[in-house]
């Protein structure tokens, strides 16, 4: 059973492709472009409740969907911090629009994945009204791990 603000530590073992070492497979694990593709479906094999949701088109309103069609949606703290608000509020020409980031937060359970030390993840669920009050912007800053991690 899923308990928000709970953090969940979990050592990933066995990581292999090809030729690449350990220690270059952790590095990239350390990268949440990389990381979120495996995270998505592992974090299913954690939290059996929990269902991905496929992308066929288009953008996803969540990452997966749990007990009572709670949405979550699934966050990779890095060492550049976070980013809780919309996908499609960042980057390039992109840009943030409060209302909207509160207003998806309301119906969101965020999931943060601290992949900071690969293999070792620290999860995190956590309600997305309190994530709003914690992070307005929308962005945890790296030195605002104690927040959420203490």
């Amino acid at each position: 059973m899923i308990e928000l603000d709970k953090i969940y530590t979990f050592q990933v073992e066995n990581v292999k492709f090809g030729n690449l070492s350990q220690q270059e497979l952790n590095l990239l694990f350390q990268d949440g472009r990389v990381a979120s593709h495996f995270l998505e479906i592992q974090i299913t094999k954690w939290f059996p409740e929990l269902q991905r949701k496929e992308i066929k088109r288009g953008r996803a309103k969540s990452d997966h969907v749990g007990q009572n069609n709670t949405i979550y949606e699934m966050k990779n703290f890095t060492k550049y911090g976070c980013k809780v608000m919309p996908s499609y509020q960042y980057g390039g020409s992109r840009e943030f629009n409060f209302v909207e980031y509160e207003q998806l937060a309301k119906e969101t359970t965020y999931i943060i994945c601290n992949i900071q030390k690969f293999p070792k993840i620290k999860v995190l669920f956590k309600n997305g009204n309190d994530m709003v009050k914690l992070f307005p912007k929308g962005l945890i800053d790296v030195k605002q791990e104690d927040i959420l991690y203490a």
